[in-house]
């Protein structure tokens, strides 16, 4: 049976999404929201985390099938390893990602990005990301062009045109690796 999460405008709650699948459209729109996905469950659209300080925690196993996006100031997600995810957004300032470990990857496909960053100070770590090669769509596992952006620990498992796209400026990367690409590993314009 399908659930919808919604649009959740009312500050100071969490939210636990059980195993099942949820569809619809997803925003937390007002502040200090948590989402706590547990594992098992499925949404099956996008996520979008707009209210100040919103988190979104995912469980292992758990799976995201719509691109997450940390919009505004101070958003987080938080991954136990093992979360399946669909592309992840940085477009707010100071937003943070953590995979927590290389076996969470983040799979744009051939619609999005694994990873992108267009905010400043966007933090994303511990995590593995991709898109699908030889797909066709141009698009890079993970591309920045946000402005102090740090990467820790990621690691680029294949990308349809660039592993590494980082045309941002300031960009911090720390024991980051690309596998493989159709183009080049890393590209920093």
């Amino acid at each position: 049976d399908a659930t919808t999460i919604g649009t959740r405008s009312t500050a100071h709650q969490t939210i636990l999404v059980k195993s099942g699948t949820y569809a619809g459209a997803n925003t937390l729109s007002a502040p200090n929201i948590t989402l706590i996905i547990q594992s098992g469950a499925t949404i099956s659209s996008t996520i979008i985390a707009s209210g100040a300080h919103s988190s979104i925690r995912v469980g292992a196993g758990a799976k995201i099938q719509g691109l997450i996006t940390l919009s505004g100031n101070g958003r987080s997600l938080t991954c136990e390893n093992g979360a399946a995810l669909s592309g992840v957004l940085l477009s707010g300032d100071s937003c943070y990602v953590n995979g927590g470990g290389r076996a969470t990857v983040s799979n744009g496909g051939t619609t999005v990005e694994g990873i992108e960053v267009t905010g400043s100070f966007g933090t994303a770590v511990f995590m593995a990301a991709k898109t699908t090669g030889g797909g066709g769509s141009g698009l890079s596992a993970i591309r920045d062009i946000g402005t102090h952006t740090t990467f820790q620990g990621v690691m680029v498992l294949d990308g349809d045109d660039f592993g590494w796209d980082l045309s941002g400026n300031f960009t911090n990367l720390i024991d980051c690796r690309s596998l493989d690409s159709d183009s080049h590993g890393f590209v920093v314009l």
